[in-house]
């Protein structure tokens, strides 16, 4: 059974309540023909003999502490499993999610995202559950590695016996996984069947509509956002030339400057740079500045403020998500107000990590925008005052069909960080002190920085 549904209609809140990990308001929960609305203790041990959970992060699950064979023996010694034969149903278990058994020596961190989730699949059907609950396992996840683990999930489940809830708001997914669907809107079911029936006829009007948005395509939305910034470039860049000429600029250099590495000439890549605003100003120091920006007239614009501001960057059409560089040649990666509006964040930041040398900074400032609705007012102190309507609705309409913005940020974005091998650490809000210039207009989302340190 899938679940499905943008951010926040209750996926997950529905699959912590199965689960027991909340107590539900009204209503009854039955499992196995059981009533375990309010079972506790030694009943409770008894259902998660039967029910086991896969989360989003899978290294969280895990003790850092331990290798994967201690981690996998744990329910099996819980529920009676003799010790001479745990060794054996471990190397069974990680065979069949299509790992060696030598897996079970390593420890969290020696792993990938993609095999750290196959041990938790393995740990989870340990003990033969009856159900199997998947919130969001796969979509820490890059899409090829997405692929491998649902068709696993589904085949075990299959082979097994599990019945499987997997929750997702990726409707890719669906037909790759499940038999029937659940449409989630607003804590409510609003639609149910089988799952190519509601894919190819949804009934509802909100089914329709999240049917109808472009969650399929990443090629598609690249296009479509180039060419929402080549629409915005010139607005866009009359923003940041007021940046530049006014207070906040030095504001800024104020925070870059302490976490910048302490030497002279370092390469510092400026991904989605616009009209260049973080390489106009961090070229003044002498360091060496490449801005790259998926807009061609955004490089246009940058190239006019470069020459007006009388300073050396470089300038390149380039997509932050396949980067055109050599591994381990800049010094600093920055970006600002970027990631929110990428298809794949998890790629993109992959790359940002393979072309920074050791001991190289990460530098990202950005929103959480995924819970937000963009409004429009006609005052010029409205940020999006000099948009027009259908670029103003195509902005929307992007920042919906987006993976990232079904996480809540920046805490998603560090655990992934992690993942890759970042030291981090963040601000949540650093808008009160970069936003100063009464000249300047503003949205009020929290301004979050992330600093991370290539290990």
């Amino acid at each position: 059974m899938g679940i499905v549904g943008q951010s926040g209609c209750g996926k997950s809140t529905l699959a912590r309540i199965i689960a027991r990990f909340i107590d539900v308001d009204e209503g009854k929960i039955l499992f196995c023909g059981d009533d375990i609305t309010n079972a506790k203790g030694k009943e409770l041990k008894k259902v998660y003999k039967n029910m086991q959970m896969i989360f989003q992060m899978p290294e969280n699950s895990f003790d850092p502490r331990k290798n994967f064979g201690w981690s996998i023996a744990e329910p099996l010694k819980n529920n009676g499993w003799k010790k001479d034969l745990i060794k054996e149903r471990i190397s069974e278990l990680l065979l069949k999610v299509g790992l060696t058994p030598n897996y079970a020596e390593r420890y969290p961190h020696e792993v990938s995202g993609g095999e750290c989730q196959r041990i938790a699949i393995a740990r989870a059907i340990s003990i033969n559950p009856k159900l199997l609950i998947c919130d969001e396992a796969t979509s820490a996840l890059d899409v090829t590695v997405q692929g491998q683990i649902t068709i696993l999930i589904r085949d075990l489940c299959k082979k097994e016996n599990i019945a499987c809830l997997f929750i997702t708001h990726d409707l890719a997914l669906l037909p790759k996984i499940s038999d029937r669907i659940i449409v989630m809107y607003g804590g409510k079911i609003v639609e149910e069947g089988a799952v190519n029936d509601i894919i190819k006829a949804p009934k509802s009007i909100y089914t329709r509509k999240l049917m109808s948005a472009d969650f399929f395509n990443n090629q598609n939305l690249n296009s479509r956002i180039e060419n929402y910034w080549d629409k915005r470039s010139s607005d866009f860049n009359r923003v940041r030339h007021l940046e530049l000429s006014g207070v906040d600029s030095s504001l800024w250099l104020d925070i870059i400057k302490k976490h910048l590495p302490q030497k002279e000439n370092l390469n510092i890549l400026d991904i989605g740079t616009g009209s260049g605003f973080f390489a106009i100003l961090l070229s003044k120091f002498g360091h060496k500045i490449t801005g790259i920006d998926i807009s061609s007239k955004m490089i246009e614009e940058a190239k006019k403020n470069a020459k007006e501001f009388n300073i050396s960057a470089e300038f390149k059409k380039m997509n932050a998500q396949n980067l055109d560089f050599d591994d381990s040649v800049f010094d600093v990666v920055i970006s600002r107000n970027l990631t929110w509006t990428l298809p794949d964040v998890m790629k993109a930041y992959r790359e940002w990590h393979r072309v920074l040398k050791v001991g190289g900074i990460l530098l990202n400032f950005d929103s959480d925008y995924g819970e937000v609705t963009f409004s429009k007012k006609d005052d010029e102190a409205n940020v999006h005052s000099n948009i027009d309507d259908e670029l103003f609705t195509e902005c929307n309409n992007i920042k919906d069909n987006l993976r990232i913005s079904s996480h809540r940020r920046p805490f998603w974005d560090i655990e992934f960080l992690k993942t890759l091998g970042f030291d981090v650490k963040f601000d949540e809000d650093i808008s009160p002190l970069v936003h100063k210039d009464k000249n300047c207009n503003y949205d009020q989302i929290p301004l979050f920085a992330i600093y991370g340190v290539k290990k």
